[in-house]
């Protein structure tokens, strides 16, 4: 039996402000819901999150198409919607993954615009393997990022060829969207966040890091010159390693993220 949908709070946030394991929870909790009629409306899922009613259809619409949900006709005429078993599962958690709260909106539009950069179209995969580091993205919590970034406004699903084969392409406010972010000057707390995805105790590689914070790598070395000259990096042969004052700043972002 669906439950009784409880009176909305007067303050609803929008789908972009939850986090893809609260969302992936959510659903997984609207899919127990429903295991006597097997579907849910979108207001179910609207009320657990507390987002708008029609973000919650679309985001479901969305997923539908990607093939991860299942959308059905209700005899009230009304759209009812089951999760597909990717979905259906409560997230385990992964310590050999890469969190999500580690990828950053920097990172995660570089990686978008990276791998549309050739036909326009970048698969979900494609742009999960741009996020991958030595450990790997969980693949649902990427597509909930990119759905919920479709119902923004900010990227649609491309020509249907089939669910496994949708791709996404960043929509004109998408497209500004992350030129403005890509454009803007460097923070510690990205620069941090994305050196500290990887082993601390190697050589960093800048190349790959200013690509994953979608800058030229001149710009990444100026950041670097100026840490380097602060003690946070020194240099060995030809390449750069973190010193201790370096992988202290990498460990206060990971206790205190904060943009």
């Amino acid at each position: 039996m669906i439950p009784a949908i409880r009176p909305r709070a007067a303050t609803v946030q929008g789908l972009d402000g939850v986090q893809a394991g609260r969302l992936r929870a959510a659903l997984a909790w609207a899919h127990q819901c429903a295991s006597r009629t097997g579907t849910f409306p979108a207001t179910l899922l609207a009320d657990r999150l507390q987002v708008p009613v029609d973000e919650a259809a679309t985001l479901l619409n969305n997923l539908t198409l990607l093939g991860v949900a299942e959308r059905y006709r209700a005899p009230s005429d009304a759209w009812v919607y089951a999760c597909g078993p990717l979905l259906a599962a409560a997230p385990a958690a992964d310590p050999a993954a890469r969190p999500q709260e580690e990828i950053l909106p920097r990172e995660l539009w570089a990686a978008i615009i990276i791998a549309q950069a050739e036909t326009g179209l970048a698969s979900g995969e494609a742009i999960a393997e741009l996020l991958d580091t030595s450990r790997r993205v969980d693949r649902v919590d990427v597509t909930l990022r990119l759905a919920v970034l479709a119902v923004r406004g900010l990227l649609l699903l491309g020509p249907d060829r089939g669910a496994a084969h949708r791709q996404w392409q960043a929509t004109a406010r998408g497209t500004y969207r992350s030129r403005d972010l890509l454009a803007r000057a460097l923070t510690d707390h990205e620069v941090w966040t994305v050196l500290g995805a990887d082993p601390l105790d190697v050589d960093v590689d800048l190349l790959t890091a200013a690509r994953r914070l979608g800058v030229a790598g001149e710009r990444l070395e100026g950041w670097v010159d100026r840490r380097t000259r602060a003690g946070h990096f020194t240099r060995v042969g030809p390449g750069l390693r973190l010193t201790d004052v370096g992988r202290e700043a990498i460990n206060a972002v990971r206790e205190g993220p904060g943009q």
